[in-house]
């Protein structure tokens, strides 16, 4: 499946759709540090710095037509719980359905928080699909469902030409699986040190107001910002460990680690700008279920499976109403319609027209 992102960040998406076999054509974002990481981890993909809030080169827009797929994530910022600065980014979520328009892919793939689904940007992207001949679906993804020791939940949009769209959504729901992945599993298998058995870690839902978990749990979602345990830590009554000496802080390396990046993946930049492009990045697992999805749909019948059987004839029509009966019997129902005959000759008359009736039509016995 060969594919062209948009807002690729660190190369979350690009990590996980690698495993799932797709072909990265291009990828584009604005965030120059974020570029730096994707190209130091995937070297032999195209990069471009761009401002997809404009029109795409005509030169970009003809090397990419065509492609299989157009994959996007684009700034979660305007829809997250976190964000308290002033919205005003959420229109480029918009705007990519007009980049979708002139590069004619079969499918688009969207990645984003929950709260977008009930933003008028997000709808309006919908709904530009659909006129544009797409048929959408989408569902949330508890990614603690999905391998990754977080709680971390995404909107998973998939649309296509053929259809084929809310199968590939079953296909990722039932891929699913259901026994969590412990901070301490994730750790050991990205080869991570994990000195203490209580971690410090920034919080981006202020509801939970703690931030000491423990290692034997499921880690909060991954917020791009990494401190050291200061001195003046409060330690509110809900962290799981008020003992300093056994809490360490989470490192670059922790943090990539619960988001599900492999173990030699690089990170070349500064530590803050490293958490941040962990903290955006869509976890690889999560990227490559949905990939190995798609994928599995593509290949798969067309929606409704073999041609209907044929139509069985139609019913022959029913023969020629059975001849009036004689004159005579004709007017003695015509009498005991009217009342005018005594009620044994009534009856009588009832039975004589009922029996005409029901046998006629018919061949005599032989």
């Amino acid at each position: 499946m060969r594919y062209v992102e948009f807002f690729c960040g660190a190369g979350g998406t690009t990590c996980g759709l690698t495993q799932a076999g797709w072909d990265c054509v291009a990828a584009a974002d604005y965030d120059a540090s974020a570029l730096r990481t994707y190209a130091a981890n995937f070297p032999g993909h195209p990069t471009h710095r761009l401002d997809l809030s404009r029109p795409l080169d005509d030169a970009l827009v003809d090397a990419w037509r065509g492609v299989d797929a157009v994959v996007a994530s684009s700034p979660c910022t305007d829809f997250s719980s976190a964000n308290r600065a002033p919205r005003d980014r959420g229109r480029l979520t918009a705007i990519l359905a007009t980049h979708v328009a002139r590069l004619k892919p079969r499918w688009v793939l969207f990645e984003n928080v929950p709260r977008a689904q009930k933003c008028a940007e997000y709808k309006e992207l919908c709904d530009l699909l659909r006129a544009a001949g797409f048929h959408v679906a989408d569902t949330v993804v508890l990614c603690v469902n999905a391998g990754l020791a977080q709680n971390r939940k995404r909107l998973v949009m998939v649309a296509d030409r053929e259809g084929r769209a809310p199968e590939a959504i079953r296909r990722l729901q039932a891929s699913l699986c259901v026994a969590p992945l412990t901070m301490r599993e994730a750790f050991a298998r990205s080869g991570v040190d994990c000195p203490q058995p209580y971690m410090y870690m920034i919080m981006c839902n202020d509801k939970l107001r703690k931030s000491v978990f423990s290692v034997d749990g499921v880690a909060p979602t991954v917020r791009g910002n990494i401190r050291p345990l200061r001195a003046s830590y409060p330690f509110p009554p809900r962290d799981d460990c008020h003992d300093r000496a056994r809490i360490f802080a989470a490192t670059t390396a922790h943090t990539a680690a619960l988001q599900g990046f492999p173990a030699d993946y690089r990170w070349p930049e500064a530590k803050t700008r490293c958490a941040l492009s962990i903290g955006n990045a869509v976890p690889p697992p999560v990227a490559a279920l949905i990939g190995r999805a798609v994928s599995a749909s593509a290949a798969a019948p067309p929606p409704g499976g073999a041609a209907p059987p044929p139509s069985p004839p139609p019913t022959p029509e029913a023969g020629p109403p059975p001849p009036p009966p004689d004159g005579a019997r004709r007017r003695t129902r015509a009498r005991c319609a009217s009342g005018t005959s005594p009620e044994p000759v009534r009856r009588q008359a009832a039975r004589r027209c009922k029996t005409t009736l029901g046998t006629a039509g018919r061949s005599p016995a032989t």
